[in-house]
């Protein structure tokens, strides 16, 4: 995610979204994945023993479910990071 946080500050500094990513070593559609799942999982939704994979798999569901699968992924004994 802190890749994300670069991209988004430094992007109005160097231009287009791809001239960023360029500029900061990461590749334009990774930013555009990282952007994307999190616009979809708000910030209070999210776990921090979970992996970004985790996250976006749950992305495209309404609220309740993301709750739903996070909480289940959340289990000890259920995360493979």
């Amino acid at each position: 995610m802190s890749a994300l946080l670069t991209f988004l500050l430094k992007s109005k500094e160097y231009g287009t979204g791809r001239e960023s990513a360029e500029k900061i070593g990461v590749e334009y559609q990774t930013c555009r994945n990282l952007a994307w799942v999190a616009g979809e999982v708000e910030l209070s939704r999210r776990r921090d023993n979970l992996s970004f994979s985790h996250h976006a798999e749950i992305a495209d569901l309404p609220p309740a479910k993301q709750d739903k699968w996070l909480a289940r992924a959340a289990l000890p004994g259920r995360q493979k990071t």
